[in-house]
C-alpha cells in the first residue's frame, strides 16, 4: 500500500528508523526478522535490501509492511515518501527513465552521479537537490558502486 500523500511527521516515535536498520543488518536472516519485527510507533521508511543475488524493497507505511522482490538486473530509483507526494515521486521516476533511455550506452558511476547532482537543478522544491527555504535541503550525495564483490563509495558534501 503506497502512500499517495507526503507523510506528516509526528512529534515523537517509539524508536528511530535507523535503529530498525541496525536490528535488521545485525540479524542472521534479514527477511525473517522483517516479517516479525514490530514497527508500531515507527516513522515510515523504505529499505532497499540486496543480498548479492536478490533485490528487495522493504517498506513500512505506518499501517503495514510490504516486501517486494525486484529484478536486480533492472534500474530502480526511490524518492522519500516522507518528503514528496506520489505525483512528485512519479515525476522523479520519469526523469530517471529518461536519463536511462538517453544514456543507455554510457551509463557508468560518473554519469549516474551527474544525474543526481544536476537533474532539475533549478527546481529547489522537488529537484534531485532540494533547498526549501534553507530549512530542508540536500546536504550530501553518497554513491556506492559494487563491482566484483567490492564496494567503493564516493561522498559529496554539498555544504
Amino acid at each position: 500500500m503506497e502512500l499517495k500523500r507526503k507523510h506528516i511527521t509526528k512529534n515523537q516515535y517509539r524508536k528511530s528508523r535507523g535503529l530498525i536498520v541496525i536490528d535488521l543488518i545485525t540479524s542472521e536472516t534479514i527477511l525473517d526478522v522483517w516479517k516479525t519485527i514490530n514497527l508500531d510507533g515507527i516513522e515510515p521508511f523504505t529499505i532497499v535490501y540486496f543480498n548479492g543475488e536478490e533485490l528487495y524493497q522493504l517498506e513500512w507505511n505506518e499501517l503495514e509492511k510490504s516486501t517486494i522482490s525486484l529484478n536486480p538486473k533492472k534500474n530502480h530509483i526511490w524518492s522519500s515518501s516522507t518528503l514528496y507526494e506520489k505525483e512528485t515521486r512519479d515525476k522523479r521516476e520519469i526523469w530517471f527513465h529518461e536519463y536511462i533511455l538517453k544514456n543507455q550506452e554510457n551509463i557508468n558511476p560518473e554519469s549516474l552521479l551527474n544525474f543526481h547532482q544536476f537533474t532539475e537543478s533549478d527546481n529547489k522544491e522537488f529537484g534531485l537537490q532540494i533547498n526549501r527555504n534553507n530549512t530542508l535541503k540536500t546536504i550530501s550525495i553518497t554513491q556506492c558502486v559494487l563491482v566484483q564483490n567490492k564496494i567503493s563509495s564516493k561522498y559529496i558534501d554539498l555544504m
